[in-house]
């Protein structure tokens, strides 16, 4: 594990000890008779963590490799909240240690899972990638975005005069058999899949030192082209996995999802997608925009 994740993780730990604290010293103070601010704070730490937490979003805040930990507040607000749990009257005293104490797990656990899922639940890809007409192709059933990402630095480097490495300093203008497993490795991709800030967090690793940065793309695909948001990795998420082929998971606190590359638009407004799981697809527009989320990531020559 990097440096810059100890780095981000001592940060948050540090920030949420001081969260317990001040919980703390509030319900000793002021809420304690309070329990209303407890259940608020509970609540926000929920929705954050399963509605706010692991948004591209964060990657503009946070432009380094380690976003995906500099941006993992949750462990700061379960602090706060074992804080005030720890004193609230409104609960017996056996009762506000075992609650404090649950949630002082929980915030451990949220600080450290991001970094740690590789090794709890890890993952086993091909040594030697197959790739397919210019696309890598997932070895993996979770595998879909360290292959998309692959996949995006190859095409990226074949259509720009970009000098895009991979992890061990090859270089992606050739289809390169190790690429899937490095950008597993970059991405901290597990068994349970690849997170959004995972992608970022390879992609920028892979693009460090070179002409190119990595980019949020627009939610709208009509503004792609005209923005020069293309060739870029995009998720999607089907309705019907039964009858949806192939689909592999992208999986992190988004939920299910597959990651693609969306390489261009042909004179008819059909996208060419290059997809992990089968190789190069054409998808209408309207059916695109039915299973695209929202996240694309996209790499961009630096100002």
């Amino acid at each position: 594990m990097g440096m810059d994740l100890w780095i981000a993780i001592g940060f948050i730990a540090t920030v949420a000890t001081l969260a317990f604290v001040a919980g703390r010293r509030l319900s000793l103070s002021v809420y304690q008779n309070k329990p209303l601010l407890l259940a608020e704070c509970l609540i926000f730490s929920l929705v954050f963590a399963f509605g706010l937490a692991n948004r591209l979003s964060w990657a503009h805040a946070f432009p380094t490799p380690a976003a995906l930990c500099w941006a993992n507040w949750v462990p700061v607000f379960l602090a706060f909240s074992a804080g005030l749990a720890s004193e609230v009257s409104a609960l017996r005293a056996a009762w506000r240690h075992g609650v404090a104490g649950l949630m002082s797990l929980l915030a451990i656990g949220f600080l450290v899972l991001p970094v740690l899922r590789p090794q709890l639940f890890p993952i086993e890809v091909d040594r030697a990638a197959t790739w397919k007409n210019g696309v890598c192709l997932q070895s993996h059933e979770a595998s879909c975005g360290p292959a998309a990402a692959a996949t995006l630095l190859h095409q990226t480097a074949m259509l720009t005069s970009a000098r895009l490495t991979y992890a061990d300093g090859q270089w992606a203008t050739a289809p390169l058999a190790s690429a899937e497993r490095l950008m597993a490795d970059a991405c901290l991709t597990s068994n349970q899949g690849t997170s959004s800030l995972g992608l970022i967090r390879g992609l920028r690793i892979a693009v460090a030192g070179s002409s190119q940065q990595v980019e949020v793309a627009e939610q709208d695909p009509g503004l792609w082209m005209a923005r020069g948001q293309l060739p870029n990795v995009a998720v999607v998420r089907f309705s019907d996995d039964r009858t949806s082929g192939p689909v592999r998971r992208l999986l992190g606190t988004d939920g299910e999802g597959h990651a693609v590359v969306v390489h261009s638009r042909t004179n008819d407004g059909r996208w060419k997608v290059a997809d992990p799981a089968v190789g190069w697809r054409l998808w209408d527009d309207d059916h695109f925009r039915r299973v695209f989320t929202g996240d694309a990531i996209y790499l961009a020559t630096r100002e």
